[in-house]
């Protein structure tokens, strides 16, 4: 199969919007707080996580139907070379199909954004199909975002009544296994994420213990990494908005802030703290956790 000029000497147009910055990280590690932090920016928009991943996956699927369907209807009609879609220029319809999304009346374009937890496994697609967007990143201590995940998830297995949740976690073997997955995770994904930081200057980490204690500096080094302005009035309104207890207080869903189930599931055998300490030693020094 091959891509086909129809008539006079055409080309498919394969140059490319950009969406201004997609921004996500492991899940509870601190994204709502960032992509609220960064909505709340009047010049700044960023609605709450989306699945881009499975757009992304769908697309591929319409890219095999379509192409698919174009051969038939070669072999049906003239069998002249069919005109395919490439991966390439499927990988541009979707960057475009970002841009689109994320574009919000009265922000510029390249000042809008999305967020979507997933891209932290995809950095090498996102950064080399969204070459001109920026991306942030956001990092919390392994074994605190294994103990937040695991409320989460039996909280939505309550929630959703559905136990097959609470299957995927205990499939590690209870949640000293699930902190010690989370934690090989953490590496794996925080190592990535660090050395492409070190290389690419459109790639941005932030700690989300500092997004909690140092919130304005973070605030600041956010907006200029940006290109927007601010001052201390837009500072300190978006420092009281991004309150735990204020988003939690305004939230269309509370429980979400909530801790999670009433009984003691945070206490972790001393063998789990050490295997985290040992096996992720030199990411979290890198993170200056100690």
């Amino acid at each position: 199969m091959h891509l086909m000029n129809i008539g006079t000497s055409h080309k498919l147009r394969t140059d490319n919007r950009h969406i201004g910055f997609l921004c996500g990280g492991p899940p509870k590690s601190g994204t709502t707080l960032l992509q609220h932090c960064l909505d709340l920016h009047p010049e700044l928009s960023c609605p709450p996580e989306v699945d881009l991943n499975f757009l992304r996956l769908s697309f591929g699927e319409v890219l095999k139907k379509f192409n698919e369907r174009n051969e038939k209807i070669s072999a049906r009609t003239s069998n002249h070379l069919n005109l395919e879609m490439s991966q390439q220029l499927m990988d541009q319809v979707f960057a475009n199909t970002l841009a689109v999304l994320s574009t919000r009346e009265g922000v510029d374009p390249s000042n809008s954004g999305l967020s979507d937890n997933s891209i932290v496994d995809q950095l090498e697609f996102y950064t080399k199909t969204l070459s001109q967007s920026k991306i942030i990143l956001i990092f919390r201590h392994p074994i605190k975002t294994a103990i937040s995940s695991w409320k989460h998830n039996h909280r939505i297995a309550q929630k959703e009544n559905n136990m097959q949740i609470i299957d995927q976690i205990m499939r590690f073997g209870g949640l000293d296994g699930w902190v010690v997955q989370t934690a090989i995770q953490f590496s794996r994904r925080a190592s990535v994420a660090l050395e492409l930081s070190e290389k690419n200057p459109n790639v941005k980490i932030v700690k989300y213990e500092d997004m909690v204690s140092k919130k304005r500096a973070q605030l600041i080094d956010l907006y200029n990494f940006l290109g927007v302005s601010f001052d201390e009035d837009l500072l300190n309104f978006i420092e009281t908005e991004s309150d735990f207890a204020v988003m939690r207080n305004k939230s269309a869903n509370p429980a979400f802030y909530d801790s999670g189930p009433a009984q003691d599931i945070t206490v972790l055998s001393d063998a789990t703290y050490t295997r985290v300490a040992q096996d992720c030693a030199e990411t979290l020094s890198k993170f200056g956790y100690q």
